[in-house]
């Protein structure tokens, strides 16, 4: 008799590489004026619409205080060794809304679910 065990995949799928941690708050502030392509150039990962998750290696660089928007469409403010520092697929379960759009906008109809 043999088992297969299976799990959650925690490691990026992708094949990214992180290469860039950004070193200021002041670029974090600047992100969700970024375009599509440049978010994803820097690692993260679309979850919902206009909704793009930080990658885990990015943890220790989040400002105490900066907003991210929860994979629950919940606004916190991050808070480092507070803040969850799970991860999926490589992200962290928040990050930031690109654009004009509110976290309303993009919750609107509620359910979940990872763009492809």
């Amino acid at each position: 008799m043999s088992y297969e065990i299976h799990s959650s995949q925690f490691e990026r799928v992708d094949g990214k590489t992180i290469d860039y941690i950004p070193s200021n708050d002041a670029v974090f502030e600047e992100l969700e004026n970024f375009t599509e392509e440049e978010l994803l150039e820097l690692g993260l990962q679309c979850w919902k619409g206009s909704h793009y998750l930080f990658p885990h290696e990015w943890y220790d660089a989040i400002p105490d205080g900066f907003e991210v928007v929860t994979i629950n469409g919940e606004v916190e403010a991050f808070e480092h060794g507070v803040s969850d520092d799970d991860k999926r697929f490589g992200v962290l379960p928040y990050g930031i809304i690109r654009g004009t759009d509110s976290v309303d906008d993009t919750y609107e109809d509620g359910a979940l679910s990872i763009d492809t």
